[in-house]
């Protein structure tokens, strides 16, 4: 299972996963990467793009408030083998977002 930890605070989970794909795909494309190393950033990076391009995160946001970066809080996105069974893991919950 694929797991990308995010730390949300003072952002919404949208602009944290944003940051992280970012940052990966920085990563990826800096010379001294290890290709192991690039083989985990493609992978996450295809995780977060699909997140952000199919999960209605408007609805996740109202539904979670944890989510929407007025506290701080650790956050998993969890992702088994097929992306659409994906998951948000926090402290005491397991969060399953709609996707649109």
């Amino acid at each position: 299972m694929l797991k990308i930890d995010l730390k949300i605070t003072k952002h919404c989970i949208q602009t944290e996963a944003k940051k992280k794909y970012e940052a990966l795909i920085s990563k990826y494309f800096k010379k001294n990467t290890p290709e192991a190393e690039k083989e985990d950033c493609l992978k996450k990076i295809d995780a977060l793009k699909f997140f952000l391009s199919n999960a209605d995160i408007n609805n996740l946001r109202s539904k979670y408030p944890e989510l929407s970066g007025q506290t701080e809080i650790k956050a998993c996105l969890c992702f088994p083998a097929s992306y659409k069974e994906m998951y948000i893991e926090t402290i005491d919950k397991k969060i399953i977002p709609e996707f649109s």
